[in-house]
C-alpha cells in the first residue's frame, strides 16, 4: 500500500492528525499538499492549512485554489476567497460534482461577502453621522 493509499484511508476514517503525519512524509507530493491542508481546515486550523498551501506553487490545480478558498472563509477573509474561486473557474474542472460543491461554495462566500460590505457600510455612514455632529464642517 502506497503512502497516497494510506493517507486516502485515513482521509476517510476522519483521521486527519494522521493524515497530517503521513502527509509529511511526501512533502512534495501535490495530492499530499492538499490532504494536508484540507484535514487542516477540518480540524479548524485554517492559517495553518494556508501556510501549507502558500508554501507551494500549483496554480493550474483547482483543487489547491478550492482549499485556499475554503480555509480564507474559515478565517471570513471573504474578498480573498473570492479571488481564489475565480481563479478555479479560469481552470478545467473535470468532475462536476467537484465543480458543483466549488459553485455552491463561491454562492455562500460571495452572500457572507455582501452581508460583510453592507455591515462595513452601516459603520461608514454611522461615522459620518457622528462627525456631522461633533464638527461644525460637513462630509
Amino acid at each position: 500500500m502506497t503512502i497516497i493509499n494510506l493517507i486516502e484511508n485515513a482521509f476517510s476514517k476522519n483521521d486527519f492528525e494522521r493524515v497530517i503525519r503521513l502527509c509529511d512524509e511526501i512533502p512534495e507530493n501535490q495530492k499530499a499538499i492538499s490532504y494536508k491542508a484540507r484535514s487542516l481546515c477540518l480540524l479548524e486550523r485554517p492559517h495553518e492549512a494556508l501556510d501549507v498551501l502558500d508554501k507551494t506553487n500549483y496554480p493550474d490545480n483547482p483543487y489547491h485554489h478550492y482549499i485556499k478558498a475554503q480555509a480564507l472563509m474559515d478565517i471570513e477573509q471573504y474578498g480573498q476567497a473570492i479571488e481564489c474561486f475565480e481563479e478555479i473557474f479560469d481552470l478545467e474542472v473535470n468532475d462536476e460534482t467537484s465543480l458543483a460543491f466549488m459553485k455552491l461554495d463561491y454562492n455562500i462566500c460571495l452572500s457572507l461577502r455582501q452581508d460583510e460590505l453592507i455591515e462595513m457600510e452601516k459603520y461608514v455612514d454611522a461615522w459620518k453621522v457622528n462627525l456631522k455632529s461633533q464638527s461644525p464642517y460637513s462630509i
